[in-house]
């Protein structure tokens, strides 16, 4: 029985270490957070990128239009100028043209000034939100390699206590090893305690002295009368 019980207590161990491993795998930190950064950021660059497109555009199309109405005053000046004037009626429309043409292009010109303004400030946005995205797509990529990391390693480990625990329990009877793995899984994975100073080494209830006698005899698998625990004084 004293090898059966250390051989137990001995599963226990690595029973325990797996299981830590275990929870350990899967409460890794994936980088959500990180990731959820990474694209409210770009889905900002975008947005800034799109408002720098249009506003550029904006920019461009005023800039021929404002082309185009000078080419078309300058026309009409020329007719003007040219002595070809049949009428005063005739002179008079033409005034007419090229003060409304005039006063179009001081508009096209006002409109020029605060559309180059406003690119100058989309640019500086979007020169902002593309550093913010790509420092968050940095910090969600150097989470998902640490995450690979730790995963690898943990899975490692994992796989390894697995087959040690495959080693641990061979050589333990059946029938005890089937009452270890009833109370271990409705006790938190703790099937065997250690018994420490006369107590249970899990739930620290001060034992008998009767059953720390037979503890620590070992002649005889001993429970806990509070937690139902299986007892041991190992090696």
């Amino acid at each position: 029985m004293t090898r059966d019980i250390s051989n137990l207590y001995a599963l226990q161990v690595v029973d325990s270490a797996l299981l830590q491993a275990t929870r350990q795998y899967q409460a890794l930190d994936e980088g959500r957070a990180e990731q959820a950064a990474a694209e409210s950021a770009k889905a900002i660059w975008e947005r800034a990128e799109r408002t720098l497109h249009e506003t550029a555009r904006d920019l461009k199309d005023a800039e021929l239009e404002l082309e185009a109405v000078e080419a078309k005053k300058r026309e009409f000046e020329k007719k003007r100028d040219g002595g070809r004037i049949q009428s005063w009626k005739e002179l008079q429309s033409l005034e007419e043209e090229v003060e409304a043409l005039g006063r179009q292009r001081n508009r096209l010109d006002e409109r020029i000034l605060i559309l180059m303004d406003q690119v100058e400030m989309r640019r500086a946005e979007e020169a902002e939100a593309r550093k913010r995205h790509e420092e968050a797509a940095a910090a969600f990529a150097r989470k998902q390699a640490a995450y690979r990391r730790e995963a690898r390693e943990l899975a490692e480990r994992i796989t390894k206590l697995r087959a040690e625990r495959d080693l641990r329990a061979a050589p333990i009877p059946p029938a005890l090893l089937k009452r270890y793995e009833t109370i271990r899984a409705g006790k938190g994975g703790v099937g065997i305690a250690r018994m420490e100073g006369g107590a249970c080494g899990a739930c620290h209830t001060t034992l008998p002295s009767a059953i720390v006698r037979r503890v620590e005899e070992a002649e005889t698998l001993e429970t806990c009368p509070n937690c139902g625990r299986l007892l041991a004084v190992p090696e």
